[in-house]
């Protein structure tokens, strides 16, 4: 029988008192994991998983907002959003929730963290990462390689003065997080496109030219710190096997899961497959199949 578990909510400071909106739910004594949405989102998109009875009985579950996005503060200078500071707020979550070596689950624009985290933090306080059609770094380079021209252009135009044009951008960038056979309730999509209405083009600025280093996430890899992978074949965002292509030089430990129909938001699509995914992942972290990557 599953046991029922009640939601713990914190809004903790960072190190230069940016408040960081973050929920915990689950047995504190299990491994733990942290959940970070995509660019605009609100963690409110991972209620799917918050409530998945598999994962409630195996993993202690925390899931916050970047600095910018959703219930988080919002820094108005570039200074605001240095790497630094973003790792700075991801350690705060994790001390107040009391976790110790948690798996680092980033969607899209979450799985950004991972590098700020490698580059900041030492010893490294992650024993995995995964990412969910995510990319590790906001860098051009890797940016032209897996980003897909509808991502491209969506962004483009995030950036943009807002005019009378700027909630059909925002609804046109939540519909192409699925694909249209996933018949998504009305009311999720709703519910995404409200989180992301606070969202200004300046938010938008700030994520997307921060300067990011990822030689230390590089190296983390080459050490043996494990990597899973989870891509759609119908993701509108990403080229998931470029990106694998693109991260198997740099990690000795990596694995991938291309999901057949899978789309961007592929958590919520193929909800079993990427917990069973996840599961298997943590379970192969605690059983040391990859060694340790401290």
């Amino acid at each position: 029988m599953t046991s029922t578990f009640t939601p713990i909510v914190k809004r903790i400071p960072s190190s230069d008192g940016t408040i960081i909106f973050a929920e915990a739910i689950g047995n504190p004594l299990n491994p733990g994991v942290i959940f970070v949405p995509g660019l605009c989102l609100d963690s409110i998109v991972f209620d799917c998983l918050f409530s998945d009875k598999a994962l409630l009985e195996c993993v202690y579950m925390v899931r916050y907002n970047m600095r910018g996005s959703g219930r988080s503060g919002k820094p108005t200078t570039a200074e605001g959003h240095a790497s630094q500071l973003y790792a700075d707020d991801w350690l705060a979550v994790a001390r107040a929730f009391n976790l110790k070596n948690p798996v680092h689950v980033g969607w899209s624009y979450g799985a950004t963290a991972v590098t700020d985290i490698c580059a900041n933090i030492t010893p490294l306080p992650i024993s995995g990462a995964v990412f969910l059609g995510g990319l590790p770094s906001v860098g051009l380079e890797l940016r032209q390689k897996v980003l897909k021209p509808r991502i491209v252009s969506v962004a483009s135009e995030l950036i943009k003065p807002i005019t009378s044009s700027w909630i059909p951008l925002k609804i046109d960038f939540i519909e192409s997080l699925f694909d249209e056979k996933d018949h998504v309730p009305d009311s999720v999509k709703f519910t995404w496109l409200g989180s992301t209405v606070g969202y200004t083009p300046e938010d938008a600025i700030f994520a997307l030219t921060r300067s990011q280093d990822p030689s230390k996430l590089f190296e983390a890899g080459s050490k043996g710190l494990p990597l899973l992978v989870i891509s759609g074949e119908l993701d509108t965002h990403n080229r998931g096997e470029v990106l694998v292509q693109e991260m198997e030089p740099h990690f000795k430990n990596i694995e991938s899961l291309m999901i057949e129909g899978g789309s961007h938001a592929i958590f919520y699509t193929h909800q079993q497959q990427v917990v069973e995914a996840l599961l298997k992942f943590m379970g192969d972290i605690q059983g040391g199949k990859y060694g340790s990557a401290h």
